[in-house]
């Protein structure tokens, strides 16, 4: 199973909902916009995805789960995608990954009303 902060998913949705770019092919900022949280919408996201997350693991309680956490998987790629491989049981190869941040700029850059959150983050 793989999670993320819960944050990164929210603001990865305002900010395409807002640029209407919802993919990005290089790593330049396409989209510098910033975005406004709403308490009452992270809310409501926060607890549909713990609701998805117990789901998930209530589905798969008897069998053998890896949590794959998405920011580790992008800070240290080699060592996760080695560990996933080591789950799976398979050898070992040289992998690499394809995944880009949609920003390079940390959260606090990317919401307007970031003190707001900065405790619940």
């Amino acid at each position: 199973m793989m999670y993320w902060h819960n944050t990164h998913p929210f603001k990865k949705q305002k900010k395409a909902e807002k640029s209407k770019v919802w993919s990005q092919s290089s790593n330049k900022e396409a989209v510098p916009n910033q975005i406004f949280i709403d308490q009452q919408e992270f809310d409501l996201f926060k607890k549909e995805d713990s609701v998805h997350k117990l789901t998930i693991r209530n589905s798969f309680k008897n069998h053998p789960v890896l949590e794959v956490v998405y920011e580790d998987l992008l800070k240290d790629t080699e060592n996760q995608l080695y560990k996933i491989q080591q789950f799976l049981k398979v050898s070992p190869r040289n992998l690499f990954s394809l995944l880009q941040k949609q920003s390079s700029r940390e959260l606090k850059y990317e919401i307007l009303n970031w003190a707001d959150f900065e405790e619940e983050i």
